[in-house]
């Protein structure tokens, strides 16, 4: 019988001073052995049956060609010491029940060389692992599935090379992408696509039709992935509404120490996707030790970080919740309260927000996460038929510790909408408008509880918007309590903005309920420090001329509350007059003065009074009468019942020729004591 293996023999040795090459090739019958010319030889077998070309080798290094089709119908393994290379139009045809364990080399263009129901499994010895060696449909047809000859790739690099990579084709996917814990560890696996450049979709991408609900990409229960150079995007035909889902589950209850780089996710637009969330870029549940860099995110809602299997939203119009719940695409239990620690973006980021669904980022309980210097902007899709929702805040926040942004703002009517605990921020960002006229305009930051008592805690935040008269804070109660005070404590907290210090940019007065150690730094120079119960505000006015008054400040009383009842304000006002140079002759003068008076409302009615005001005033520090000396400085305070307020007016007191303008510049400072524990707003005038 003649044999059905062909094979070439090359052999070489090396003779003194010179290197000659023999090169055999001869077709032996089954029977024969090959004529061996030196102790080194490599063997070129043409395959037409596996198993027979396996036995011949045996313990030999050998190169196998496949070049045509040949069946595999056993488990069959193949060595280290072989090399299987495959020609265009050969391939490996694994039938149905039948694995065939690759430990040695592959060496193959892209095109396809398996086929068959079977499975191919082992640790082959490649640099990187193809999709195109398990499939030969189109790459821009989103009837082609490539989702089974990409799962394949994986699962034949996991026990080896740990790589399988990807070209700068459209991958349509029919099902999830699936680099999660399923029955196997994918710990440590690449998926790496080809380059891509600033035109956002070229490059790898994978088209997404996996369905409503489903992701593109799943890493649940794996650790240590790395995505690089990848785009996903949503397909047209069963539409995915998840890009990205990382998530802890039940398997191995570890999904973190993740690091992806140059990662694109375009969901478009779907507002009735996910429940009323809407379509959703990347979903991290609990996905602990994660790095991103240069990750671009287009989505209603393109970044969710939450600890638990389902996240809640709240109502653009502030009318309530809107939750989602999480499930694996894959089949896999998500696990529940489970720590979220330390997610970090980096590099050029930008999260697009379709729509105004949702926000931008919505943190659903998480610990030390860093924006970076990530790009956040909501803005239309463009998308026909689809319907802008009323969300404005780039950020939402349910309980987060340790935060950090430092980046630009655009479309947002706001920067944050904080429901619970907030805790060690750094922000520091710049807003752009977002085309709102009406007045008051949103706040930059909106405290809204949800009907629990929570914290604002040593957070350092510095928001710039060009919006001047956008207010710094405004709270809501969830029982939508109006005349309760706040339930938000702040404590040890660094505010700065750009807009003036006055009631348009700090007009809720509930909001220094409980503010402890804090100061509120505006554009206008002003820096505002609270303490328990205290409130002290810089004034610097130019007060006039001997016998006309000027109006300073207003204590502004907490109009919230319906029924002041009893209560005390004692009220400080410390500081120097200087007398202007303008039509004045000779070296200016100043001094300084102090006073203090009380506010207070002694019955549950409203009736406030104003003790008498005594003012102490130092010696001025030129006396020359040409010099339009200052001797001093009159206080008085006006209450008025009807808008809850006390004016205080200052007049100059002055001697000389010309009696010209003064200077007032002083500390006002406010402590309160009474039933309510309120501290009153200063609001210079």
């Amino acid at each position: 019988m003649t044999s059905n293996v062909m094979f070439r023999t090359s052999v070489c040795f090396i003779a003194t001073g010179a290197v000659v090459l023999l090169c055999a090739m001869a077709s032996f019958a089954q029977d024969r052995q090959p004529v061996v010319l030196a102790s080194e030889v490599s063997a070129s077998y043409i395959v037409t049956d596996l198993s027979a070309a396996l036995a011949r080798v045996g313990s030999s290094q050998a190169t196998l060609n496949v070049a045509q089709i040949v069946t595999v119908s056993t488990n069959t393994v193949v060595p280290e010491n072989v090399t299987l290379k495959f020609s265009r139009g050969g391939a490996l045809n694994i039938a149905a029940g039948v694995t065939l364990t690759i430990n040695g080399g592959i060496e193959a263009g892209l095109y396809q060389i398996f086929t068959g129901d079977g499975n191919v499994a082992g640790d082959p010895k490649v640099e990187a692992v193809y999709p195109e060696w398990f499939y030969s449909g189109a790459y821009n047809s989103q009837s082609a599935d490539w989702s089974p000859a990409i799962n394949a790739a994986i699962d034949l690099a996991n026990s080896g090379c740990k790589k399988v990579r990807l070209q700068s084709r459209r991958y349509n996917v029919l099902s999830t992408i699936n680099l999660a814990y399923a029955t196997v560890n994918k710990a440590d696996m690449t998926l790496e696509g080809a380059v891509r450049s600033t035109q956002y979709e070229r490059g790898t991408l994978l088209v997404g039709n996996t369905g409503e609900g489903k992701c593109v990409i799943e890493t649940t229960d794996t650790d240590g992935i790395h995505l690089k150079n990848i785009g996903v995007v949503r397909g047209s035909v069963n539409p995915s509404s998840i890009g990205i889902l990382q998530a802890r589950g039940t398997t191995t209850g570890w999904a973190g120490d993740q690091y992806h780089e140059n990662v694109y996710v375009n969901m478009s637009s779907n507002p009735s996707s996910n429940n009323g969330i809407g379509t959703i870029g990347i979903i991290n549940l609990a996905g602990e030790e994660t790095r991103w860099e240069n990750l671009q995110v287009w989505a209603n809602l393109p970044l969710v970080i939450t600890w638990t299997n389902g996240f809640m939203r709240t109502n653009g119009d502030m009318s309530g919740l809107t939750g989602c719940g999480i499930t694996s695409s894959v089949g896999l239990t998500m696990a529940t309260n489970a720590s979220d620690t330390v997610f970090k973006l980096s590099g050029l980021g930008r999260l697009i927000a379709y729509d105004f669904v949702s926000p931008c980022v919505l943190m659903n309980a998480a610990a030390t996460v860093d924006l970076g210097h990530v790009f956040l902007q909501m803005r239309p899709s463009g998308v026909a038929g689809v319907t802008q929702g009323s969300y404005k805040y780039a950020v939402e926040n349910w309980n987060c510790y340790q935060f950090r942004h430092f980046g630009a703002i655009e479309g947002a009517g706001g920067y944050l909408l904080n429901r619970r605990d907030l805790t060690d921020a750094d922000i520091n960002v710049r807003m752009s408008g977002n085309g709102e006229t009406t007045q008051p305009l949103d706040p930059l930051i909106y405290l809204y509880d949800d009907g629990g008592d929570y914290s604002f805690y040593r957070c350092k935040v510095n928001l710039v918007s060009y919006d001047s008269t956008r207010p710094l804070f405004v709270s809501k109660r969830l029982d939508s309590s109006n005349s309760e005070p706040m339930r938000f404590t702040i404590q040890d907290c660094e505010f700065k903005t750009g807009g003036a210090y006055n009631m348009t940019t700090f007009r809720d007065k509930r909001i220094l309920r409980k503010t402890r150690n804090s100061s509120f730094n505006f554009g206008d120079g002003r820096r505002v420090q609270v303490g328990d119960q205290t409130m002290v505000v810089p004034i610097s006015k130019n007060i006039g001329v001997r016998g006309q008054a000027t109006d300073l400040f207003r204590i502004q009383m907490p109009t919230y509350i319906s029924n002041l009842g009893a209560f005390t304000v004692s009220v400080s006002v410390e500081g120097s007059l200087t007398n202007a140079l303008a039509g004045g002759v000779g070296d200016p003068s100043a001094n300084s003065f102090r006073c203090n008076f009380n506010v207070a409302n002694q019955y549950s009615s409203k009736n406030i009074v104003v003790s008498t005001i005594s003012v102490t005033n130092d010696s001025p520090a030129n006396t020359n009468a040409a010099a339009n000396s200052i001797t001093g400085v009159q206080i008085t305070a006006v209450p008025d019942n009807t808008n809850n307020w006390v004016t205080v007016r200052a007049q100059p007191v002055t001697t000389g020729v010309n009696n010209a303008a003064v200077l007032l510049n002083a500390e006002v400072t406010s402590i309160w004591s009474g039933g309510h524990r309120d501290t009153l707003m200063i609001e210079p005038l």
